[in-house]
């Protein structure tokens, strides 16, 4: 495991994990359907692959040491549009939220250990690579984003197994400003606080985009994680190299 200790925290900074060179990800065909997941720090990371049709990444997590910035497509969705981890580093987390169970754009990342039932402190959030470019460009499935566009990352927390309202979310791209030169597509490590999300055992994680159609959403969804940060006591306090969050927290239901 691969994990950082700052007094009480714990942070998940993928750097041991067992990549053999640059440019490459995380792949596991072994085990069709099912969680061939991996642990950092104090979270489990599911991942799920199924090897019909040739295999394909179905659900879940997975790390990488990816450089493409550039490249469009599917092809290149290991891939952080940072081209590296968060402060420079080569390893970084890419999710795939597109639920095979519930058909929506959720997932759930248990905590462990000495973590479950306390705060999560946050994460570093950028965008993928497909996700941005699809945005900035469109492609056979999804717009060129416009005025009146969003794309978003929400986060919930659950506590003894029951899912609570309270949420903290984080736009990916904004193009709701009235000044259209405010519009944005996330292209750089922002921090995501979750502390208003109180004590929690596990987190579930939400995509949702103005672009959809009658299959659900059309934008990738697809998001890029590092340096999970975990508490190991309910006094959450503020690591000094954390940067204040943008993020919009809303108590309740957020769209």
């Amino acid at each position: 495991l691969t994990a950082t200790r700052l007094g009480a925290e714990t942070v998940a900074n993928f750097a041991d994990r067992s990549l053999p060179h640059p440019d490459t990800f995380y792949v596991n065909y072994t085990a069709s359907g099912t969680d061939v997941e991996f642990d950092d720090g104090l979270a489990h990371f599911p991942c799920v692959y199924d090897t019909s049709f040739g295999g394909y990444w179905s659900y879940g997590f997975a790390y990488s040491h990816m450089t493409d910035s550039v490249t469009s497509g599917v092809g290149n969705q290991y891939a952080a549009k940072t081209a590296r981890g968060y402060d420079s580093s080569d390893d970084y987390v890419v999710a795939y939220c597109d639920n095979p169970v519930t058909y929506e754009n959720d997932m759930v990342m248990q905590l462990n250990g000495a973590a479950v039932n306390h705060p999560v402190s946050g994460f570093y959030v950028t965008n993928s690579t497909y996700a941005y470019n699809s945005m900035r460009d469109g492609d056979m499935f999804s717009r060129k984003f416009h005025s009146g566009d969003w794309f978003k990352l929400i986060v919930k927390g659950y506590s003894g197994g029951t899912l609570q309202p309270d949420s903290v979310t984080t736009l990916l791209a904004d193009f709701l400003f009235p000044d259209t030169t405010m519009n944005y597509i996330l292209g750089t490590w922002q921090w995501v606080n979750l502390a208003p999300l109180g004590n929690v055992d596990s987190l579930q994680f939400s995509l949702s985009s103005s672009d959809t159609g009658m299959y659900g959403m059309n934008t990738p969804a697809y998001f890029c994680i590092d340096n999970f940060t975990t508490e190991e006591s309910s006094a959450l306090g503020v690591s000094p190299a954390q940067p204040v969050s943008v993020a919009r927290v809303y108590a309740g239901p957020a769209c």
